[in-house]
């Protein structure tokens, strides 16, 4: 059995879907903005952390 005789409508042819692609392709300058900065802010933040972390670990390895 095969499902060749079912025909599924395009993706092009869902007025959401289409909005959708459109989004996807060319994302609002705002949100395109938002999204990049959170990624960079979030970023920074775990490069500190990391940072913190190794300072805390050689602060204790010199007072033994």
């Amino acid at each position: 059995m095969t499902n060749e005789n079912h025909s599924y409508p395009k993706i092009s042819s869902i007025p959401q879907a289409n909005s959708l692609l459109e989004v996807l392709r060319n994302p609002p300058e705002l949100y395109s903005f938002l999204l990049g900065f959170a990624g960079t802010l979030l970023t920074g933040l775990a490069a500190l952390r990391k940072k913190k972390q190794a300072l805390i670990k050689t602060e204790k390895s010199e007072k033994n």
